[in-house]
């Protein structure tokens, strides 16, 4: 065994301390006192050149807050025109949607009326015309005249005037009708 030559007597159990914490003491290092600075002395020309390179400063810098607040308006109103004309447009497209409805609507009724008139037999409305009574020829008077002692017959001939023409009312044209392939191809487009 390892423990052969030494006794139990002599083993003597020392107690065990527990470790201390170390402390960390700063030192505290002082640094040499820094020496006051010496102001500069301006003179009164270098005084007031200061103050004139800070008004034409603070006139600059005033130019270009207003300079930057006009670009920033300009912006704004750009911003607010392309919103309004984006707007109408979408408007316009609406009104222009709401039209073709009305369209389409009207040609549906048309179509309709259409139909119904093919499925009724069409009476023809002939008007009836009474001739005028013919008008009775003016008569033609001679009187005989005398000129330089010699007698010349001068006829006078009173025409009859022209009978004015009628205005007759203008027909309505009937309105060309459009195919089944044309209505369908028109209300596609809608």
């Amino acid at each position: 065994m390892l423990f052969e030559g030494i006794n139990n007597d002599e083993v003597v159990a020392e107690p065990v301390a527990e470790p201390v914490a170390e402390v960390e003491t700063e030192v505290a290092v002082e640094k040499p006192a820094k020496k006051p600075r010496k102001k500069r002395v301006l003179t009164e020309e270098q005084k007031e050149r200061l103050r004139a390179n800070l008004a034409v400063g603070r006139r600059t810098a005033l130019l270009n807050r207003q300079k930057k607040a006009k670009l920033k308006k300009i912006d704004k109103e750009e911003k607010v025109n392309a919103e309004e004309q984006k707007l109408s447009a979408y408007l316009r497209k609406k009104e222009a949607q709401k039209e073709a409805l009305t369209e389409v609507e009207k040609l549906r009724k048309e179509l309709a009326e259409l139909k119904a008139q093919k499925a009724k037999p069409t009476k023809v409305e002939v008007e009836t015309k009474e001739p005028e009574p013919p008008k009775k020829p003016k008569k033609v008077v001679e009187k005989p005249k005398l000129e330089n002692h010699v007698i010349k017959e001068e006829k006078v001939i009173e025409k009859e005037p022209e009978p004015e023409p009628k205005a007759e009312p203008p027909k309505a044209k009937p309105k060309p009708e459009m195919s089944r392939k044309q209505l369908l191809k028109m209300m596609k487009n809608i």
